[in-house]
């Protein structure tokens, strides 16, 4: 049987965390009515993120959220509104 290496386990760990983390925020925002767009899917800035938002939506709340598209993590900017 193979064996783990500390640093594979640990980068796994990371990446699970990471995904589901995302999968929560996205319902929790569905939940409480709010509407979501993608306004950087391969960029976030955090202090940009918001300000787009906020000119985009009036209002909105930005934040960087974590993509993972194959085995490339990057965070993608998210802007959450009310519907």
């Amino acid at each position: 049987m193979a064996k783990i290496s500390y640093t594979s386990f640990l980068i796994l760990a990371i990446l699970v965390f990471s995904v589901a983390s995302s999968m929560v925020m996205k319902a929790d925002a569905q939940q409480n009515g709010e509407c979501q767009e993608i306004l950087y899917p391969d960029y976030c800035n955090q202090q940009d993120c918001q300000d787009k938002c906020i000119q985009e939506h009036n209002g909105g709340r930005g934040d960087c959220i974590g993509l993972m598209p194959g085995r490339d993590l990057h965070y993608g900017c998210h802007c959450f509104y009310p519907c």
